[in-house]
């Protein structure tokens, strides 16, 4: 099934497109053709208003890093809707023939849709999700299945977009990170593993088995894939394989699980170059991986990105985590003022617990500093205690682990939770207290753990503001990984506080004793998470939690943690908040 784009319908595309972007002197990049191979007048004109309002060059580096993905048609749709949907608006003010052209774009394409079912032409399938945008652009509304997909056609329709080329690629990455977060998941048999998710299913059933265009049995110029508003030829480079003619080998790849290596060097690529040899990571998954938990694969990063040049998706990743730092960074500076005056209060609350708690203590022995006014005792009663000898508090004997929950739910408080994770690692530093600080979050089967400092290392605290949220979160296994990487300290006294929202959600699933696959989420990830909790408290560690989450949660919060959470209200309200939390803590020690 292939279809012959003429010259003139060429031509036409890119008149639209300079039309549209006010400047007959750009690179088109991309055209979009009807069903019969026409230039189609609405989106060939949206991608004019694309250039005229974002560079280009900057869009096409994240619309590149789609290509290897699984659902890379229904990734590029979405990109393309979001930015119909931002540049609609600033259009519509200034052309009043943009609203008239959407409509009629809308009507004539679910009016063909209706004909052609009618029809039964079963090769033609108008999507439930892209008919659902369609009502959605003529006021009305028709659900689209799931309330995950109703959520997503509300974060592209609905709201102001970003009005810069940054601030729109890390809007369209967060969005496709929270419902398309699993783009290479293996799958080893259904007797190992269940994990077709919602968005699967969309990709699989609603975008990709569309293919009822081309009636003429020839190579198209370029390469031409099918999207969600039309098909698309792309004069920038592409796979060559990937076009029309070869729909159906390209459906049943697309189906096709990737190697664990392929998703190992995604995950690497999204998040950093492990910190770990494979061997050893291997030897955790081995021995921490099971039971719920089994199936999962562990990366831990320190966050540095391979950028030889080869790999743009890890350079465009490692580009937007800068992006975040330099937010977070900013946000922490526009309140430094009221931030080092928490971290003072808080230092000296601990400092003053310390003292009470751990203070030194001066006892006779028989060696130290000689006491002249005993030396009588030594000659006359034979008592070789006569020297004291100052026995210090064992604050060094503490170590805190902060742990912190790096979800897409935390996206909306991310420069939030990065300062309160500074505040808290850099007010235990200042009364000397080794801390450890490192984040979690799950993807494509993962546990992702990114270490922000270790406990030797000094003036390192500022790495939490590398702090970036994605995909979900299993909070179970990250305690529990949180619990064996503390075994390794020697301190006596050992703290984990944990910064999350109480919301443990993952896309891979858990097969209970039943054999019944369930998701991990509601009661299964609170149960689970709560469990780990428990055994890391059996094994010596005081386990803490700073609620950043909404009241819904609230009731997760006390579930897992009983009394030992606090929930910070307001920045004023922070070092009590915490140093009553921790203080509390040491004085049971």
């Amino acid at each position: 099934m292939t279809m012959e784009l003429s010259d003139f319908e060429t031509r036409r595309a890119d008149n639209l497109i300079w039309n549209g972007a006010g400047d007959y002197g750009i690179e088109t990049g991309l055209r979009v053709f009807d069903a019969e191979g026409r230039a189609q007048l609405y989106w060939n004109t949206v991608i004019g208003a694309v250039h005229r309002h974002y560079t280009w060059d900057e869009l096409l580096e994240l619309y590149a890093s789609f290509a290897d993905r699984k659902e890379r048609q229904s990734l590029e749709s979405i990109f393309w809707m979001v930015l119909e949907a931002a540049v609609f608006r600033k259009e519509e003010r200034v052309r009043p023939v943009f609203p008239f052209l959407r409509k009629e774009y809308a009507l004539h394409t679910l009016a063909e849709g209706e004909e052609k079912a009618a029809e039964g032409e079963e090769t033609f399938f108008l999507p439930r999700f892209y008919r659902s945008y369609l009502r959605r652009i003529l006021g009305e509304t028709e659900p689209c299945g799931t309330s995950a997909e109703e959520a997503l056609l509300d974060q592209i329709l609905d709201g102001d977009k970003p009005e810069d080329t940054a601030g729109m690629t890390s809007f369209i990455t967060a969005l496709l990170d929270t419902y398309f977060p699993d783009p290479a998941q293996a799958e080893q048999g259904k007797t190992e593993r269940e994990r077709i998710s919602w968005y699967e299913r969309l990709h699989l059933e609603r975008f990709v088995l569309w293919s009822w265009w081309g009636r003429k049995g020839k190579k198209p110029s370029m390469p031409v894939r099918r999207l969600a508003f039309g098909y698309a030829e792309h004069s920038f480079e592409c796979d060559q394989n990937d076009t029309v003619d070869s729909h159906y080998r390209l459906a049943s790849a697309q189906q096709t699980r990737k190697s664990e290596e392929d998703i190992r060097e995604y995950i690497s690529g999204y998040f950093g170059m492990p910190a770990l040899e494979q061997s050893e990571i291997l030897r955790l998954q081995q021995e921490y991986c099971t039971g719920t938990h089994a199936d999962i694969c562990l990366h831990l990063t320190r966050g540095v990105y391979d950028e030889s040049g080869k790999n743009r998706f890890a350079k465009q990743k490692s580009r937007l985590i800068r992006e975040q730092t330099e937010a977070n960074i900013r946000a922490y500076k526009d309140k430094e003022d009221r931030y080092l005056i928490a971290i003072n209060r808080l230092a000296q609350r601990i400092r003053n617990t310390l003292l009470v708690h751990l203070e030194d203590e001066s006892v006779r022995s028989r060696t130290g500093t000689l006491i002249p006014l005993r030396i009588w005792r030594a000659t006359e009663l034979n008592d070789p205690m006569v020297f004291n000898k100052l026995l210090k508090g064992d604050r060094g004997n503490i170590t805190v682990d902060i742990l912190i929950d790096s979800s897409f739910s935390q996206v909306k408080r991310r420069e939030t939770v990065a300062a309160q994770g500074y505040m808290i690692a850099e007010s235990l530093t200042r009364c000397g207290i080794p801390v450890r600080m490192y984040s979690f979050l799950s993807m494509s089967g993962y546990l992702v753990m990114d270490l922000y400092r270790d406990y030797q290392e000094q003036g390192k605290n500022d790495q939490v503001f590398r702090y970036y949220t994605a995909g979900a979160n299993r909070d179970g296994l990250a305690v529990r990984m949180a619990a064996a990487f503390m075994k390794d300290n020697r301190a006596e006294h050992r703290i984990l506080m944990i910064l999350s929202d109480c919301k443990p959600n993952d896309a891979a699933r858990v097969r209970p004793e039943s054999g019944r696959f369930e998701d991990y989420a509601s009661e299964l990830g609170i149960e689970d998470t709560a469990v780990e909790v428990h055994r890391a408290r059996m094994e010596g560690i005081d386990v803490l939690c700073i609620f950043t989450g909404d009241d819904a949660e609230l009731p997760n919060a006390r579930r897992i943690y009983g009394q030992d959470f606090a929930r910070i209200r307001s920045l004023d309200q922070f070092a009590d908040t915490v140093g009553s939390l921790l203080q509390s803590r040491i004085r049971n020690l």
